[in-house]
């Protein structure tokens, strides 16, 4: 069953840094449920107390939840010409989407292509 990108979301933080620590951990293998064992256990964000730990974590393996195994990365057009200089092996990972204008580049982050 595929889990649906709930917009509630977007009533909260966006929490970059937070959302990057998780990325990292999941990239390098751990699983939900290790991640939330770390979130909550070591207290990876920094909250101010273990109940705010605990719903940021939730919201966002949500958000991770939400993605696709490969990492989708917004390059703007005119850096099409500079891929030849990422290595084969890094571009393995990555789904790249062009984008002409940041109106474009906004609709296509939010899958609204």
């Amino acid at each position: 069953m595929e889990e649906k990108y709930n917009a509630g979301l977007m009533s909260q933080s966006f929490w970059f840094i937070e959302f990057k620590k998780i990325v990292e951990l999941y990239h390098n293998g751990a699983d939900f449920k290790e991640i939330k064992r770390q979130c909550i256990e070591e207290n990876l964000f920094g909250a101010i107390n273990p109940n705010r730990e605990k719903r940021m974590c939730g919201y966002l393996l949500t958000r991770l939840r939400s993605m696709n195994d490969r990492l989708k990365v917004l390059l703007p057009i005119t850096s099409a010409a500079d891929l030849g200089s990422v290595p084969p092996e890094l571009m393995g990972n990555f789904s790249i989407i062009f984008y002409n204008s940041a109106e474009d580049a906004v609709f296509k982050a939010l899958g609204m292509e």
